[in-house]
């Protein structure tokens, strides 16, 4: 697998390529911590007080 780093600073890009010639199959996915201070006490929040991973995380599936 071919991978690139430090796409627009916090992004990646990882290349895989079949042994066969066929349909090309692109995944994307992002998530974005919003600067929000969580209010909640439960294990699993932000250890960072102004980051809150509560935004949805994107999946695209184009296919070629």
């Amino acid at each position: 697998m071919q991978v690139e780093t430090d796409i627009r600073h916090t992004g990646v890009v990882g290349f895989l390529k079949g042994a066969k010639p066929g349909p090309t199959v692109m995944l994307r996915a992002d998530m974005d911590a919003l600067p929000v201070t969580e209010k909640v006490d439960v294990p699993f929040k932000s250890t960072i007080v102004t980051k809150y991973m509560g935004e949805s995380i994107d999946e695209n599936q184009p296919t070629e």
